[in-house]
């Protein structure tokens, strides 16, 4: 199974496995890396570039590890992690980068880890997405509701949108929610946020991925219900 997929600046295709940990497709032939390279485990859920090119690669139950191009770096609990489950990477505006685990979400500054939990505002368990906005917000998705992070201060944004496992941001600067149950999708702008179902022209309330075209409009897969698309006067037709 395929858990994540980016793209470097050099073009590169890089692919976390489910079991097999990562595989890079430069366009001619695939290259896999795994813990005898120094990978921190097998199974890679998540996957970012920083601005400093360093690539970084979130495990299931093994830390994280840094790629430099060269040799593979590796941060668990040990480091200062709140969990070694790494289910979401992002870089903020900073630079700092923050990571998703089944025990809140940390920020890394280069030098150490920063947690933030219940206490601090965030739902309880896990933070299985995040996604840093044009604004420089962070937005976090967990199984218990939405939170906005922005200048270190915390908001929810309500007990209904739950179970985010993808945000979308349109041209338009609408961010887009993806759950991983059968809610539909949901749109935010600012802090006002709808749900989007079958009511609405979906043809199916279980959506699989989002995406955006260069005229700004949006799409959905859906399972068994096939595509659907969203245009730019807020219409959902297959």
């Amino acid at each position: 199974w395929v858990m994540a997929m980016a793209e470097d600046r050099t073009g590169n295709i890089w692919f976390g496995l489910e079991k097999e940990g990562v595989s890079r497709f430069d366009g001619r032939k695939f290259e896999n890396f795994t813990v005898r390279d120094g990978l921190a485990g097998y199974g890679v859920m998540s996957i970012l570039e920083d601005r400093e090119g360093n690539l970084w690669f979130g495990s299931h139950g093994n830390g994280v590890s840094r790629y430099n191009g060269h040799r593979f770096e590796t941060f668990d609990t040990d480091d200062g992690l709140p969990s070694n489950d790494i289910w979401a990477i992002a870089e903020d505006k900073r630079g700092d980068l923050w990571f998703g685990t089944e025990q809140g979400v940390t920020r890394f500054d280069g030098t150490r880890f920063v947690s933030l939990g219940p206490e601090d505002g965030l739902a309880q368990g896990g933070v299985h997405e995040i996604h840093s906005d044009r604004d420089g917000k962070l937005w976090f998705g967990s199984s218990s509701f939405l939170t906005v992070y922005n200048d270190g201060e915390i908001e929810k944004l309500g007990d209904d949108i739950v179970d985010i496992r993808e945000f979308l941001e349109a041209p338009d600067g609408a961010l887009w929610l993806r759950p991983g149950s059968r809610n539909g999708v949901a749109r935010c702008q600012g802090k006002t946020c709808r749900w989007f179902g079958v009511e609405d022209g979906l043809p199916s309330s279980m959506v699989n991925g989002l995406i955006s075209d260069h005229h700004g409009n949006i799409w959905f897969s859906t399972w068994g219900g096939g595509l659907s698309e969203f245009d730019e006067i807020g219409r959902a037709h297959v």
